[in-house]
């Protein structure tokens, strides 16, 4: 188990546990809730608990240096919220198994931020995103991240129907899932360089639109090492 990339744990008990999933509940005008429970249409990580603490660490605040910032962003996407999770949380929304414990434990995990931006209503993206999350896991060493990498992003496939593309060539390794799901279509890149492991997903009506240009541009202003491997 530990280390291990060829299979996702508890994938069975746990359909959205690492997945991207697309709830459907009321817009929202501030940053309060946590990207679980986005707007329709909007792709977020399964990761992602639905109430994370909003005071974010001392521990956890550099991981904030990895995300973007809104100068950052594609034209038309705004920040709408940032926080951490903590482990346990994390641990939670992996289904509060001993397995998925013992992973993050085996990966040396220290550490998560998010930040998710939203299409401004005035002036939306032109690819028709609608939303966008960026997320950042610290873990000990670059091969713990690598092998999360690996089960995140196959539990990702395997619950909610993605298929793999080329990805770009960013960081050491990377993984690049599109398709449609919940009604909505859905990018999302995993890149790993050293003991960072990055996330961005992004959403847009079916038929009104393609995430994945935004997904790679944003990837493009964060991940570092780029053309080193993946």
């Amino acid at each position: 188990m530990p280390g291990t990339p060829e299979t996702a744990p508890e994938s069975a008990a746990l359909p959205n546990a690492l997945a991207t999933v697309t709830p459907t509940t009321e817009p929202r005008s501030t940053a309060t809730r946590e990207p679980e429970q986005e707007p329709p249409s909007l792709a977020v990580d399964g990761t992602e608990p639905s109430e994370p603490d909003r005071d974010i660490s001392a521990q956890t605040r550099p991981l904030l240096e990895l995300l973007p910032t809104q100068a950052q962003m594609p034209a038309g996407l705004i920040l709408a919220d940032e926080a951490e999770r903590s482990k346990d949380e994390v641990i939670a929304a992996l289904g509060g198994t001993e397995e998925a414990a013992q992973l993050l434990d085996d990966w040396g995990w220290s550490g998560n931020a998010f930040r998710d931006f939203i299409a401004d209503e005035d002036a939306p993206p032109p690819s028709g995103t609608t939303f966008l999350n960026v997320s950042v896991h610290r873990f000990a060493d670059a091969e713990s991240a690598a092998n999360a990498l690996i089960v995140f992003s196959d539990e990702v496939i395997l619950s909610q129907g993605l298929q793999e593309v080329e990805p770009p060539a960013l960081g050491e390794s990377a993984r690049l899932l599109v398709g449609e799901a919940n009604d909505v279509t859905l990018s999302v890149l995993y890149a790993q360089q050293g003991p960072i492991m990055y996330r961005i997903g992004g959403s847009a009506a079916i038929g009104s639109g393609d995430p994945t240009v935004d997904v790679l541009a944003v990837a493009g202003e964060i991940v570092p090492g780029q053309g080193e491997g993946g």
